[in-house]
């Protein structure tokens, strides 16, 4: 079934030499309602990150100048702390012991070749979210055992915030103010971002883009999408927090 609004936040990139196996594959993202881009190898592959923040990197192992492992290796090498890619590789030999090499090049899991579209699916349900898990990890282990109630105090402390930044965001656009709307939309974005609330993260750049050009057209179709995916984010916040409804 074609999907919601939601995709249009989250970007995969292709690294696939073979042509056919591109088409395909470009084609089953539609499918599930995602736009993806593509590489024919794995140096492309660390060029085209470079430039976008891609969501999801599906990566062909065997290709030509730069395999799946090395491209794996070197964005891993570059990240270095400042984030983290979610890689899947596709493999045509699923054999023993390349899951172990999938891993060990710093990928996020694999799935055999040819690419069926409902594996496809179960890959971007694991990873389109609301919150991005890894950088919630990231901020426990931030945290360390010295401050155990630093993530709790986090997700709080936004959450409080929350109802206010997003009226302020309307208001903006209520007002016509593109100037007050850039800036509104900038400070939920900050917060989102650190927080690991991605899509919603997106939503606010998209606004933050449409007050800067001094202007509010568009903005208003955009604050449904906001509505949605901050319901959405609080949810999945209360649920960490430890007093929202178990799913």
């Amino acid at each position: 079934p074609e999907q919601g609004k939601a995709n249009r936040y989250f970007r995969v990139l292709v690294a696939e030499d073979n042509i056919v196996n591109q088409k395909v594959a470009v084609r089953q993202l539609e499918k599930l309602g995602y736009a993806a881009d593509v590489a024919a190898d794995g140096l492309e592959a660390i060029e085209a990150l470079k430039r976008i923040p891609y969501d999801l990197v599906l990566m062909d192992c065997q290709m030509p100048e730069m395999d799946g492992f090395q491209a794996t290796s070197e964005i891993r090498r570059t990240e270095e702390g400042q984030g983290h890619t979610p890689i899947v590789a596709m493999t045509a030999n699923a054999m023993e012991g390349d899951r172990e090499k999938c891993m060990a090049a710093g990928m996020d899991g694999y799935i055999p070749k040819p690419v069926r579209i409902e594996t496809l699916a179960e890959i971007l349900k694991r990873w389109d979210t609301p919150l991005n898990m890894a950088v919630v990890k990231y901020l426990g282990e931030l945290a360390g055992p010295e401050n155990p109630d630093f993530l709790k105090e986090l997700l709080e402390t936004y959450l409080k915030d929350m109802p206010g930044r997003l009226e302020a965001v309307r208001e903006a656009v209520r007002s016509g103010d593109a100037k007050a709307l850039q800036a509104a939309a900038h400070a939920l974005k900050g917060s989102s971002a650190n927080l690991g609330a991605q899509r919603l993260q997106k939503i606010c750049l998209a606004l933050e883009y449409i007050g800067r050009e001094k202007t509010v057209e568009g903005a208003a179709e955009l604050l449904e999408d906001l509505q949605k995916e901050a319901a959405s984010v609080k949810a999945e916040m209360e649920i960490l927090r430890g007093d929202g409804p178990r799913p």
